[in-house]
């Protein structure tokens, strides 16, 4: 949507930012509520382990400049601070909260977290129990309102939390206002918070339910349902691109290339594999992830494929899909649009001195990097995706390859997306915005928005007075039984059946 029609707007738009903490946040942060409870160190980051400079300062120059000369800063992904740097709100108002901007916490985070636990900037405003928690805890005072900057104590990418306060805080302006929920594994808070937040839009943040990563498009099947207009991609596009065996089979028919590959769907019948150039690399189908495992160790004769397929079929779902290694350099290209796709500055990953990984913006010819814009463009289109995706390319040589499309990204400080948006004008939260008003402009009159919410509190309190009715009419079917049978006699047998 352009940006004057969201300006023209008389009131900002109410975005909810939905999001579910990962087992392993769930268990760090439960560490960190032990390790402060029992009176040991602090294990914040140091106040100058700042994250990199571009995603503070906004602005750094056109795409074109990010291509064509230096490759720029680089963002490691390390350090951060501990999820007790993170204002929580108060654990007495823990139901109210989402109403009030605040992310939902663990009710024994809200108790743990005090005064102690916050950077020195904020110990003097620590909240008491009448405040609201704002969706900028843990980051950085914008006075531009663009959302750029992102704090030097704000958690590295993994944390699902930090994502959703930078999400949010890039979406506090004079177009847009923003609130954050966790679902916490239940669909119901998903409803509850829709009901209380009423917003115009969701920003889909969700990325898994259970622990489980192929859930994720069930959430949007659920907003789908109850008429809630949200970011990214829809059930078909998500359930599309966490299946990489139907990812390669649609890019490779609409002519992008993909690494050579053969699908096991049983082990005892392993496909021919002598068209296939070692290395060879054995991922599971439904999983996003090309090479992070199998790169470690690649296969180079058809008795060691064997082998390790019927080693994985044992603890694997089949099929299993097994393809060429292409090494070489590996880009990312972040799309966002709809009828307009832009493709962000491209982004690269390569080994620093130490062998770590680290995440830059790309060196590439203008002849290269059109050729990936393009193709990243072609994948996008084809897989059906929608605002956002990201499209990782494996380049040796000449020879480019898409390896994954991942319409569920992350939003982290030291993700593609977020080192990409540093060298737009705008940066992070004008990147952010645009993926929001792609959404908004799916978005129905004030009036079907109204009946979509009221659907929710109507399904919200039908699946609670289910509950208590059925508890009930099960009181009252026992005390009729009663009243039927003589004092002190047991149930007929068939009544046990």
């Amino acid at each position: 949507m352009p940006e004057s029609t969201s300006q023209a707007r008389s009131q900002p738009v109410k975005v909810l930012v939905l999001w579910n903490q990962s087992e392993e946040g769930q268990s760090a942060e439960a560490e960190a509520i032990e390790a402060n409870e029992s009176g040991a160190g602090d294990e914040r980051a140091p106040a100058d382990s700042p994250l990199p400079r571009e995603l503070r300062a906004g602005a750094a120059g056109s795409s074109a400049a990010a291509q064509g000369e230096d490759a720029g800063p680089s963002a490691k992904g390390a350090g951060g601070a501990q999820p007790g740097d993170m204002p929580a709100g108060d654990g007495d108002e823990r139901a109210a909260g989402v109403a009030r901007g605040e992310a939902l916490d663990d009710d024994d985070a809200d108790e743990a977290l005090d005064d102690d636990e916050l950077d020195d900037d904020d110990a003097d405003e620590a909240l008491d129990d009448d405040e609201v928690d704002e969706p900028d805890a843990g980051l950085e005072d914008d006075e531009d309102g663009d959302g750029a900057g992102l704090d030097a104590s704000a958690p590295e990418e993994t944390d699902a939390q930090a994502q959703a306060e930078a999400v949010a805080y890039a979406l506090t302006n004079q177009d847009f206002t923003a609130a954050s929920a966790d679902i916490e594994d239940d669909i119901d808070r998903i409803i509850d918070s829709i009901v209380l937040e009423r917003p115009a839009i969701i920003f889909n943040l969700v990325d898994h339910v259970y622990g489980d990563a192929t859930q994720h498009a069930s959430v949007a099947s659920l907003l789908d349902l109850l008429g809630i207009v949200y970011t990214g991609s829809d059930p078909l596009a998500l359930a599309t691109c966490q299946d990489r065996v139907r990812t390669h089979l649609i890019l490779d028919s609409a002519g992008v290339p993909v690494p050579g590959f053969v699908i096991v769907r049983d082990v005892n019948a392993i496909p021919a594999t002598s068209s296939l150039r070692a290395p060879l690399i054995v991922t599971q189908a439904f999983d996003d992830c090309y090479d992070e495992e199998g790169a470690a160790s690649p296969i180079e004769s058809r008795q060691r494929l064997e082998e390790y397929l019927y080693e994985l079929a044992r603890d694997y779902d089949l099929p299993l899909l097994v393809e060429e290694y292409l090494g070489g350099r590996r880009l990312h290209a972040v799309v966002v649009g709809n009828r307009v796709l832009d493709v962000l500055p491209l982004c690269e990953t390569r080994d620093d001195e130490d062998g770590e990984p680290e995440l830059v913006l790309a060196q590439l010819d203008t002849d290269s990097a059109d050729h990936v814009r393009s193709l990243a463009q072609r994948a996008f289109r084809a897989t059906g995706c929608r605002d956002v995706a990201q499209v990782d390319f494996h380049l040796r040589g000449r020879e480019l390859v898409v390896t994954n499309v991942r319409p569920m990204l992350d939003f982290g400080p030291y993700a593609p997306l977020a080192v990409a948006a540093s060298a737009r004008e705008g940066g992070y939260g004008g990147v952010v915005r645009a993926i929001a008003r792609e959404a908004l402009g799916r978005s129905r009159p004030a009036d079907e928005a109204d009946g979509a919410v009221g659907a929710a509190a109507g399904a919200s309190r039908a699946a609670a007075e289910g509950d208590a009715g059925e508890g009930q009419a099960g009181e009252r079917d026992a005390e009729t039984n009663a009243e039927d049978r003589p004092n002190g006699s047991a149930p007929p047998a068939d009544a046990l059946s």
